[in-house]
């Protein structure tokens, strides 16, 4: 499955698709941050290489392209980690149940990606305010 920043709702419904096909890959990677719940120099750097490229896609700081990163990847665990009868509340056909769940999946992202473009901007070179800390001028 092709990482692809520009087609996020395309990436993340291959990743559902993947997980779904393959119960036993969502199950190695729960494994593994039980045992491991820090991230490996190379799993790092993946990941800021993934949200790098998101951001520079979409317009947006590399802290808002890891956060829309993480939303990829939990909205595509999110029907393998659901029980069936919670995620298949009134008992439908699951495979039916399942293609409404990604078209759902696919359209949040989508939007989550629309919010964050607009609202978010590479970050300047002010440094953070701590909550109730006054605002210099």
């Amino acid at each position: 499955m092709p990482f692809t920043p520009a087609d996020l709702p395309g990436c993340t419904g291959a990743l559902l698709d993947a997980l779904t096909a393959d119960p036993g890959l969502l199950r190695l990677t729960q494994w593994k941050a039980l045992e491991r719940p820090g991230a490996s120099h190379l799993e790092r750097e993946a990941h800021v290489t993934k949200a790098a490229e998101i951001a520079a896609v979409h317009g947006v700081g590399v802290e808002a392209g890891m956060d829309t990163l993480m939303l990829v990847v939990v909205a595509a665990q999110a029907w393998a980690t659901t029980a069936p009868e919670i995620r298949n509340p009134d008992g439908a056909d699951e495979a039916a149940r399942l293609v409404r769940h990604r078209a759902a999946m696919t359209k949040a992202v989508q939007a989550a990606i629309d919010a964050t473009s607009r609202e978010s901007a590479p970050p300047s070179s002010t440094p953070p305010v701590s909550p109730g800390a006054p605002r210099s001028r």
